[in-house]
């Protein structure tokens, strides 16, 4: 008998102390403003946020060069593994071919049917960029080097941002990024 009365008196207690938590926790989400996350969404901004600040490149020549990359090519004649492989670099883009971008940074290389049937599943593309304003955007070096996988269509676009570094210097780097193709 004593402890079936230790046993109700547990279970209540535990209801007890449930629905007070319960009521607590409810109170608790109602009544108090969210202040403390909020602040501490600020200090993680704040802490994380880069000192690189990056714009884009409005009007710039861009020259377009294909770095050597090896495409593997089935020729006949492969005896009994099969047809044998060569390795062999396809130039799909002539070098010096040159593109202007937007203001938004933006370029585009539209590709003929040829040369899309042609284009390897990855190639390396080298940018030489030319700003219009070559004291706005001062870098250490003006080549950037971009490995790009075959889009779905002919066209590839690309933007040109400057990212500024640390305010102890006045000079920054490009970057080249292809665009989402839709």
């Amino acid at each position: 008998m004593t402890f079936v009365k230790f046993s109700i008196l547990f279970c209540l207690t535990f209801l007890f102390a449930f629905q007070m938590s319960a009521q607590e926790s409810k109170n608790k989400d109602t009544t108090k403003p969210k202040e403390p996350k909020k602040a501490l969404d600020a200090f993680i901004s704040s802490t994380t946020k880069s000192a690189n600040k990056s714009e884009p490149v409005p009007g710039a020549e861009i020259t377009v060069e294909q770095l050597p990359g090896p495409t593997n090519i089935k020729s006949a004649g492969g005896g009994e593994s099969g047809p044998a492989e060569k390795n062999q670099f396809d130039v799909i883009f002539k070098s010096g071919a040159k593109y202007y971008t937007n203001d938004k940074g933006e370029f585009t290389i539209n590709l003929s049917s040829e040369q899309f049937n042609k284009l390897p599943n990855e190639i390396t593309l080298k940018f030489t960029i030319k700003p219009k304003d070559p004291k706005k955007y001062n870098s250490e070096t003006n080549v950037v080097t971009v490995k790009v996988l075959k889009p779905q269509k002919p066209t590839l676009i690309f933007v040109v941002t400057y990212i500024k570094s640390d305010t102890k210097t006045n000079k920054g780097t490009f970057a080249v990024s292809s665009k989402a193709q839709t």
